[in-house]
């Protein structure tokens, strides 16, 4: 249940549960355009990864959501999972600058998997959120390795071995470009970055892309098959 971060071995090919973007249109999403956001203030944004996000803990059922945020803020629906997949899931605060969406362990919404799909307002105890730019990751992380873009685990930050090598296993980082247009525009740099390949993060060609953290995906209840945090 869940997703699951590439491994360090660039031709290995990353678990059908790892999380991606599906195009289905009929999937919910979280994104902050959203017509129907509800309006949840949280005075507690922080996410731990493996530990919690903000109030969210490994026992924290779907009824405890409704405690939390009142029913009206929660959508049940099957949330993207990668590949075309997807799982069980609850969406609060959907369109807001608060949103998450929580994968369950089972149909039973008694313990939470996976929590992804967030605001802007959530954020790492180091600051990392969505929107972070390339450039801090670096000062967060130092060095570090990610997989090439255009396949679906394109962008993957390779967090072992890194300043957050504690976060391998239960934080999965993605980045793309701040405008989509630039794989275009910039398409040199996309060649230089292209396919299933791990690239470092001094590689020259990355700066021309602007990159942003896309994507962030935070294990609650870690799969027995998921790779342990250091």
């Amino acid at each position: 249940m869940g997703a699951c971060e590439p491994t360090s071995n660039a031709s290995s090919t990353a678990s059908d549960s790892t999380t991606e973007e599906a195009t289905s249109t009929d999937v919910a999403s979280t994104d902050t355009d959203a017509t129907a956001a509800v309006d949840v203030q949280l005075s507690d944004t922080l996410i731990v990864p493996g530990d919690r996000v903000g109030p969210i803990t490994s026992d924290t059922s779907r009824d405890r959501l409704v405690e939390l945020f009142g029913e009206a803020a929660l959508t049940d629906t099957e949330v993207a999972v990668g590949e075309g997949f997807t799982e069980s899931g609850t969406v609060v605060a959907a369109g807001s600058d608060s949103a998450f969406a929580v994968i369950w362990v089972d149909d039973s919404q008694a313990e939470p998997a996976t929590v992804k799909d967030f605001g802007t307002d959530w954020a790492t105890p180091e600051g990392i959120s969505i929107g972070t730019s390339f450039a801090e990751l670096q000062e967060i992380l130092g060095p570090f390795e990610l997989y090439g873009f255009g396949w679906d685990y394109g962008g993957t930050l390779v967090l072992e071995g890194s300043n957050l090598s504690d976060y391998y296993g239960v934080l999965i980082l993605r980045v793309q470009p701040a405008d989509p247009d630039l794989f275009q525009q910039q398409a040199g740099a996309f060649q230089a970055l292209l396919g299933d390949k791990l690239i470092a993060s001094d590689n020259p060609s990355l700066p021309e892309l602007n990159l942003v953290v896309d994507e962030m995906i935070v294990y609650i209840n870690p799969p027995a098959n998921n790779p342990p945090a250091n």
